[in-house]
């Protein structure tokens, strides 16, 4: 397997490794609100764009090194698409869509798909929540967050800086995450180059599934295996 699709695996994991601790925190924060009866103005400034592009940059320090700069396309509760580009050719993408997650290494032929309910486990939720915690929105003031990992002693870390206020509310220009994955010690970051962002402009995402006579297909078990041995 090659090492960008390796890399690619780490970060949707780590990303949506993220998701479970974001939710339980916000629906924490909501119970503690909702004797305070907090205005519900700010959240709903969250929901106000349809779709959005952004730069991106893709960096990973540990259990390899590793940086590439991209696009990403979202469509508000729909899709997720992160483009990898080298010298202008898309090299890598990472597509997560209502129901299943991509990643696809169009350099090597290697493409990882499954269903968002076998990655997300019992957290599955909501494409627009995801969307949220990849991008800060739903943070507030609480910009680092620790949780504990079942597989693992060693906690996950997420930390969240350098916000700047959109109309999809205060993103995160840099998002870090630490977390133990098959015994290594995994360090990687979104990096959103927010002063570049486009909301509602009409945009849409091409995708197509890779086809399984060009592209060979690995598996989570395949991937975590490959992790481990690195």
């Amino acid at each position: 397997m090659s090492r960008y699709a390796k890399i690619l695996y780490i970060l949707a994991v780590g990303i949506l490794a993220v998701a479970p601790a974001c939710s339980s925190s916000r629906s924490a924060k909501k119970q503690q609100q909702s004797t305070a009866a907090a205005p519900a103005a700010k959240s709903a400034s969250k929901a106000e764009w349809q779709d959005l592009r952004m730069p991106v940059r893709v960096a990973i320090s540990e259990p390899m090194s590793f940086s590439m700069s991209g696009n990403a396309t979202m469509l508000r509760d729909s899709i997720i698409n992160i483009s990898m580009r080298v010298i202008g050719m898309e090299v890598a993408v990472i597509q997560l869509n209502t129901d299943s997650l991509y990643i696809v290494d169009k350099f090597h032929k290697y493409y990882f798909a499954e269903p968002l309910s076998a990655v997300l486990g019992s957290h599955i939720m909501p494409v627009a929540d995801i969307q949220d915690i990849i991008l800060g929105t739903q943070m507030g003031e609480a910009a680092d967050i620790t949780f504990t990992n079942p597989g693992s002693p060693e906690p996950v870390r997420v930390k969240y800086s350098d916000f700047v206020t959109t109309i999809a509310g205060n993103i995160a220009s840099d998002i870090n995450i630490t977390a133990p994955v098959t015994g290594k010690s995994v360090d990687a970051s979104l990096q959103w180059n927010v002063s570049k962002a486009k909301f509602n402009t009409g945009a849409t995402v091409r995708f197509k599934t890779p086809e399984p006579d060009s592209y060979r297909r690995i598996s989570m078990a395949n991937v975590l295996q490959m992790l481990k041995n690195n």
